[in-house]
């Protein structure tokens, strides 16, 4: 009986595996799959834009199989996902949880630009950073 390599599937990542992304999100979710499936399939992390190291680069990575994953941020590539910005507007959602579950239930519908030519295996909105103004601000 031969048995087969596992199919060897490259994460392009930006960041080091001591971010707080990696070792939250990314890692239990690599380690469940290399765990469940070991022997089939492995999924080999390359850290610190090894693949590149431009962000912005990352759809374009996947898309033409040069990384089988990666982490998008849709911000960096507007002339992809340009309506995924409304993701990105204050006020609209309670929590980051609920905007994820928003923007993953958008994409499923196919209701938001770009995705269509990806498996989006998760898609996330973190919790407010910054509001921009080309007017000051007043804070109490």
């Amino acid at each position: 009986m031969a048995l087969a390599e596992p199919i060897e599937l490259k994460f392009s990542f930006f960041t080091s595996d001591r971010s707080n992304i990696y070792q939250a999100a990314i890692k239990p979710f690599v380690d469940a799959v290399n765990n469940e499936g070991k022997g089939l399939i492995e999924i080999k992390v390359y850290f610190s834009g090894a693949i590149s190291t431009v962000l912005a680069e990352q759809p374009q990575l996947v898309a033409n199989d040069t990384a089988d994953m990666g982490i998008i941020v849709p911000a960096l590539s507007p002339e992809r996902f340009g309506d995924s910005a409304v993701m990105e507007l204050p006020g609209l959602y309670r929590d980051p949880r609920e905007a994820s579950l928003v923007f993953i239930r958008l994409i499923e519908a196919g209701t938001l630009e770009g995705y269509g030519d990806f498996f989006v295996i998760g898609a996330f909105v973190s919790g407010p950073e910054d509001v921009n103004s080309r007017k000051p601000i007043a804070t109490n």
